[in-house]
């Protein structure tokens, strides 16, 4: 069962830029960064290089808003807001409809009970299909969860408490 906006946003660290929906949080972007190249993915862990990620790099535009201009490519998101799933519950990201519309897409993995950021920032991915322009703190994603049977064993693997790498 899909849980409601109330109940999804006890388990988040929201922001002042978030907002509560009928069954999820909109996620605000607080940076951007260009991957230009992958990692290796072994049978016991995922190896990545922060040093592949590039912060792409804030501009004015006309109304002096902070704007990210970003180009056909794929990009590490890094929201404003954090998470701790519980044992009941598997959250996901999704695009909000604004950023479909501009070409682009996010898709998450699955966000396993027990997963969290703690304190920190919550990523994911953004592909960009056409050049678009971002503002800095826009709301892009949405977080939902459903509900699941309890889990006893839950992740504790190498991304916990961690937000792109």
């Amino acid at each position: 069962m899909l849980a409601n906006g109330q109940k999804v946003s006890s388990h988040l660290t929201l922001s002042e830029y978030s907002k509560v929906n009928q069954v999820g949080v909109d996620l605000s972007v607080k940076k951007v960064e260009w991957i230009r190249r992958g990692g290796k993915i072994l049978k016991d862990k995922t190896e990545l290089n922060p040093e592949r990620y590039i912060e792409v790099e804030l501009t004015k535009d006309n109304e002096g808003r902070d704007i990210w201009t970003l180009a056909p490519g794929v990009y590490a998101l890094t929201f404003n807001e954090g998470v701790s799933i519980p044992a009941d519950h598997t959250g996901f990201i999704v695009s909000r409809s604004s950023i479909y519309r501009m070409g682009a897409h996010i898709n998450s993995p699955i966000w396993d009970p027990g997963f969290t950021t703690g304190e920190n920032e919550m990523g994911t991915t953004m592909v960009v299909h056409v050049p678009i322009e971002l503002e800095q703190n826009a709301r892009v994603g949405q977080f939902y969860m459903v509900s699941n049977e309890e889990v006893e064993d839950l992740y504790d693997g190498q991304f916990q408490g961690k937000t792109n790498y």
